[in-house]
């Protein structure tokens, strides 16, 4: 079951438009919620490799961001530690999605 914090996160995200907007209200949720947080900022990568590059003052734990889409077009995010090791297959079945995830 979903956290109401990841709920409430998906209606901020639906309900804005920029990514300003997006943003401050994010943090404006964290804030509400009482959750710490740090931001980083850097320019946009597409491998963790470069992502690491930007964040060597960073401590505590990195993630990357998996865009997915089924056969059906839906779409997934997928947020896991930078350093793990995904298998779509794995996750396609643990989902009940049929057929295999693939990235966007």
């Amino acid at each position: 079951m979903l956290s109401k914090h990841v709920i409430q996160f998906f209606r901020v995200m639906a309900g804005s438009t920029s990514t300003a907007e997006k943003r401050a209200a994010l943090e404006k949720l964290l804030d509400e919620n009482s959750i710490t947080y740090e931001v980083t900022e850097h320019p946009a990568v597409f491998t963790v490799e470069e992502q690491n590059l930007h964040l060597t003052d960073v401590k505590g734990a990195c993630c990357k961001n998996l865009f997915l889409k089924d056969k059906k077009k839906n779409l997934y995010l997928l947020s896991c530690l930078s350093n793990a090791q995904v298998n779509l297959k794995d996750i396609s079945k643990s989902l009940g999605i049929a057929g295999i995830l693939s990235l966007v």
